[in-house]
């Protein structure tokens, strides 16, 4: 029995197309459809700690003695009136929380401050050309107390180097603000903190 298979002429040319295709496919591969492309895909986290560090240098030699000088000659207030010391620095390392605010350093004073004295702290600008980053701003003059209260301000992420000559030098300064309420003592001791606080 014969069998007859009829095609008509654009069924040809179409299986003629579709084989020229199939053979250029495969002998000519192209780039971006002939080869396989691999990756790989790691994924890094970092964890950065929340840091609020801050001392005093240097350290072992933090204490400071005031000794109210007495005068030689009846009728004068002799040269102890105002007595300063500046041997202190403040030194600080701060990370600051993303979008979180800045710092402050708050200075307060525990113990009782002797009637007719007055004792004041003072932080230069930040000096020495040690440490990086955003370093606070101090408020000026503060007259310590028992209360917390901003001494620097602003402060970003930062550090500011460490021991003396970096940071922020303090300059202490007593003043003897009423004779009339000078009792003698010989020790009146008073504990100043310094804290590195949120804003």
């Amino acid at each position: 029995m014969n069998i007859h298979t009829f095609f008509n002429s654009s069924q040809f040319f179409r299986i003629i197309i579709v084989k020229v295709i199939l053979t250029f496919a495969i002998l000519f591969p192209s780039e971006t459809h002939g080869q396989t492309i691999g990756s790989s895909t790691i994924v890094i986290n970092a964890s950065i700690p929340q840091i609020a560090l801050i001392d005093i240098e240097p350290q072992g030699n933090a204490n400071i003695h005031f000794m109210v000088a007495s005068t030689l000659e009846a009728g004068t207030q002799g040269n102890g009136a105002t007595i300063t010391n500046n041997t202190l620095w403040l030194n600080y390392t701060n990370s600051r929380l993303q979008n979180g605010p800045f710092r402050n350093v708050m200075v307060e004073a525990a113990g009782t401050i002797p009637a007719g004295i007055s004792l004041q702290v003072q932080a230069s600008p930040r000096s020495g050309g040690c440490g990086k980053g955003v370093f606070g701003t101090p408020s000026g003059t503060v007259t310590l107390s028992n209360s917390p209260q901003v001494l620097i301000s602003g402060i970003g992420g930062s550090h500011t180097g460490d021991g003396p000559g970096c940071g922020h030098n303090l300059t202490y300064t007593l003043r003897v603000t009423n004779f009339e309420l000078l009792r003698h003592s010989q020790n009146n001791n008073l504990q100043i903190t310094y804290t590195l606080a949120d804003n």
